[in-house]
């Protein structure tokens, strides 16, 4: 189902974001010691290579590095476990460039470093987001946007406003907005597009999303700034690999290619020339798997299919919106291997080894654990019962309606506020589940701010302002993607939900981490695939 995949993706990326395939087979483990949550690594067989010691984990690079976090201060490790950048960091993060580069990030000073030149630093960041995707980074001025190069020229001055949240650089382009002017600049800062045209988001690829601003209604232009497409669909994508999927005036899902031609599924398997395609039924918005012939695959029935490179498939398959979803691995020749029920989520790492999270029951409660499986569906290693992602009973729903409820008073079938990524609107959305589980939960909480905010909290003075609290696990709709409580960090930029009912960002000025213990926890399954607790957009888990 195509609905929100491109966030799933978001969310089960956390863990493993701005990795590739490596060379070093460890995997990070999280373990449970006297009520502390450490976290170390094993190896394709399941051995503990590294025993757990550190705050927080994650995968090794190509290089043979990995970011690790000790007494709440991150560093980076190489595969002997030694200290190659000391833990003593706010933050550091991947960046995703040609060139492997990682971001070093202190109270005063921000810099970015070469992988493979572990302690040399490139050159000083400019305040700002550490969201690079080419090279070039965002900084803001007076709430506008401008861009610096990597070797810290200024290629877009700060005289432009975001367009949506995603307004950095993808696929070598980004859009920007200026007055009533909409500006799309590549990689050297040339603006090759200026209209007057509403764009409403771009991922670098194909035709160029517009909005009529009087109907409503969407379309596409090129470059040129041309209409090819008319604004007549309800609602367009992004293309990917050559081809889009539109929505008409009555919902029906159309495929179009680069010349805004409708394509009918046959006509699109026929123009593939790889070994399968993934296809949507049309009526249950289920994935499948289909050859160029039309030969099926795997049959449309899964929420999301993701292809790996040795040829595996991990599916997640849902049979009712009561139950929870399924886990279905299948092999190179499509046969299914393995089933994992209850599941919470998954992602594969670099090597051989899938990684998933799975309810469990524990002490009378409702558990997650982590598991690792090798191709053949082996299980070579689990940990032990952790807490599921939820909140506290106290926290309050933005409603459809205008009000506020309290999570634990919020029922299936009620209408909730959410998010379209794709428009950037606030959407009505059907609470299709509520969960919850009872045991004793610790409970870390964030409260958001402005810049100002900021720095008197790291003066150490206490601010006011919105307070969201869940458990270290349940994932939250951040401006740098989805990411769990135990990821967010000070000055993460969230999406908030103001009295007027419109978005704004605003930054995390404090966390507390497993600041209390309370005896019951709720989540929500909503159709939209997010919601507002508290007013701070947060994801399905």
């Amino acid at each position: 189902m195509r609905q929100l995949k491109n966030i799933g993706i978001c969310v089960i990326g956390l863990i493993i974001s701005c990795t590739a395939h490596s060379q070093i087979e460890l995997y990070p483990i999280e373990v449970e010691n006297h009520g502390e949550v450490l976290g170390g690594y094993i190896n394709k067989e399941g051995k503990v290579m590294i025993k757990p010691m550190y705050g927080r984990v994650y995968p090794f690079n190509e290089n043979g590095l990995a970011i690790v976090a000790q007494n709440s201060r991150f560093g980076i490790i190489n595969a002997k476990n030694e200290f190659v950048l000391e833990p003593k960091y706010t933050n550091i993060k991947w960046v995703e460039t040609e060139q492997d580069y990682f971001i070093q990030e202190s109270a005063d000073k921000k810099h970015w470093w070469k992988s493979d030149d572990k302690r040399k630093p490139i050159n000083p960041l400019f305040g700002g987001d550490e969201s690079i995707i080419t090279g070039n980074y965002p900084f803001s001025l007076n709430d506008k946007r401008g861009f610096f190069n990597r070797n810290g020229q200024l290629i877009i001055p700060a005289d432009y406003d975001r367009v949506g949240y995603a307004s950095w650089f993808e696929n070598g382009y980004v859009v920007l907005k200026k007055e009533k002017t909409y500006y799309v600049f590549d990689s050297s800062g040339t603006a090759v597009l200026e209209t007057k045209h509403e764009i409403t988001h771009w991922n670098g690829q194909g035709l160029i999303p517009f909005r009529d601003p009087k109907t409503r209604n969407k379309g596409f232009l090129n470059l040129q700034g041309q209409v090819i497409v008319p604004a007549e669909y309800k609602s367009v994508g992004n293309f990917e690999n050559g081809y889009s999927h539109v929505y008409a005036q009555n919902n029906e899902k159309i495929r179009i290619d680069t010349n805004g031609t409708q394509l009918s599924e046959e006509a699109y398997l026929a123009a593939q020339t790889t070994n399968f395609v993934i296809v949507e039924d049309p009526k249950t918005r289920k994935d499948g798997l289909k050859s160029p012939t039309g030969k099926v695959l795997i049959p449309s029935k899964y929420n999301d299919i993701k292809p790996q490179a040795n040829g595996m498939f991990l599916c997640t398959y849902q049979k009712s919106s009561n139950d929870y979803n399924e886990l279905h691995l299948f092999n190179k020749d499509y046969k299914l291997v393995k089933v994992v029920r209850n599941l919470w989520y998954s992602d594969r790492f670099n090597g051989d080894l899938v990684r998933f999270y799975a309810y469990v029951s524990s002490d009378g409660a409702s558990k997650v654990m982590e598991t690792y499986m090798n191709e053949a569906g082996k299980i070579v290693w689990q940990g032990e019962p952790q807490e599921p992602a939820c909140f506290p009973k106290e926290s309050l729903i933005s409603m459809a309606d205008g009000t506020h409820k309290l999570i634990s008073e919020v029922a299936e079938g009620d209408m909730i506020l959410s998010y379209d990524d794709m428009t950037g609107l606030i959407i009505e959305s059907r609470v299709e589940r509520v969960d919850c589980h009872y045991g004793n939960f610790a409970i870390s909480e964030i409260q958001l701010g402005n810049n100002q905010d900021l720095l008197v909290f790291e003066g150490l003075c206490e601010t006011s302002g919105t307070r969201v609290s869940s458990t270290r696990y349940h994932p939250f709709y951040a401006l740098d993607g989805g990411m769990p409580m135990e990821m967010i960090h000070l000055g993460e930029e969230m999406i908030f939900l103001n009295e007027k009912s419109i978005t704004e960002s605003q930054k995390v000025v404090m966390k507390s981490d497993n600041l209390r213990t309370v005896s019951s926890v709720y989540n929500l399954k909503v159709a939209s695939g997010n919601y507002f607790v508290n007013r701070v957009l947060v994801l399905v888990k």
